[in-house]
């Protein structure tokens, strides 16, 4: 019994150290907001702009990959800068007459825009040869999948809910490396949309 106390409280004597660590951080975070979390392999990124401040444009980061698979909610930016399109060779967009996908525009601005943008994107895509197809539900979420077949592949996933501002999105990276199963666990899910989007 004295012994199991003893664990308890010398863990407890840890965490208390622990928090005294995290206080000091947590209100940096909470000042600054613009810093990237990396732990082992996972990083996040609390928006756009701490994203960009680390890996530039979307073009610049896949500079050194041979291969992407992607579900985008548009990707005009990244079309329109003309950027590295070639390694992306498999792409989910939404379908702009789903329902699910008018209920989101429905929460964003410049809605009227989106669906003639992801008709353009889709023929900019299908130019630079990469096989695009339209998802009839809503995913919530974009998901690059770079190189996920090499060590130094990695999966970003950002989340895409309704009424949020598109710079404000938090994302996260996974690197194959220290996390293959996470990688692996994203490629099956892109894998299973892919099955059932419709080919355009």
């Amino acid at each position: 019994m004295l012994e199991s106390l003893t664990v308890w409280l010398n863990g407890l004597e840890e965490a208390g150290k622990l928090w005294k660590l995290w206080k000091p951080v947590s209100r940096l975070l909470r000042r600054r907001r613009r810093i990237q979390v990396k732990v082992a392999g996972f990083h996040y990124f609390p928006d756009r702009m701490v994203l960009n401040m680390t890996f530039g444009t979307l073009g610049g980061r896949f500079k050194d990959v041979s291969q992407v698979d992607a579900i985008l909610v548009v990707g005009s930016d990244f079309y329109h800068a003309r950027n590295n399109l070639h390694v992306i060779k498999r792409l989910i967009l939404p379908d702009p007459e789903s329902n699910s996908f008018k209920f989101y525009i429905g929460s964003v601005s410049q809605a009227d825009a989106i669906g003639a943008l992801i008709r353009d994107v889709t023929k900019i895509a299908k130019e630079n040869q990469t096989s695009v197809k339209w998802s009839s539900e809503f995913i919530f979420h974009t998901m690059l999948l770079a190189d996920t077949d090499r060590p130094t592949g990695w999966v970003h996933i950002e989340s895409v809910l309704p009424h949020s501002h598109p710079k404000l999105r938090p994302s996260y990276t996974v690197e194959k490396r220290f996390s293959a199963d996470a990688v692996y666990e994203a490629r099956d899910i892109f894998n299973h949309l892919w099955d059932a989007s419709r080919p355009q």
